[in-house]
């Protein structure tokens, strides 16, 4: 955890003792000397609440985040969305950003392309002639 950038915090948001494990998470983190570093709460299974609980945590009131290094986000495996999630790992990370780049590599290159395939997250290929494109 020394070496961790940013943290995520993933909560149950339908447990009934997420406050008793978020404080046992704190404890941790503090034993660790990790309180300082910059962390995203994500709270999972919002797709369990009922309505009113739903609507509460999607309106934030229950949901959000109060540290002011910390920002608060609302997640089901169910939904789409994680996007934003995904960005503010980005901008918290200095050492290991994003980056989106358009690639063209020779076919016959399959040590780089299964290299390719396997570091990073490819949104595209197109073949053009002899090329692969990758986006």
């Amino acid at each position: 955890m020394a070496q961790a950038e940013v943290l995520l915090h993933i909560r149950d948001a339908a447990s009934t003792y997420g406050e008793e494990q978020k404080a046992q998470v704190e404890k941790v983190l503090g034993e660790l000397d990790s309180l300082a570093k910059p962390r995203i709460e994500v709270l999972n299974k919002i797709d369990l609440l009922d309505a009113h609980e739903r609507e509460d945590c999607l309106s934030a009131r229950r949901c959000r985040s109060a540290w002011a290094n910390r920002r608060g986000f609302r997640f089901s495996p169910y939904r789409r969305g994680n996007e934003a999630l995904l960005k503010a790992v980005d901008a918290a990370l200095h050492s290991d950003p994003l980056v989106e780049a358009e690639l063209r590599v020779p076919q016959h290159e399959g040590a780089a392309l299964a290299a390719i395939e396997g570091g990073m997250i490819v949104h595209s290929r197109e073949y053009e002639g002899n090329l692969v494109r990758l986006k």
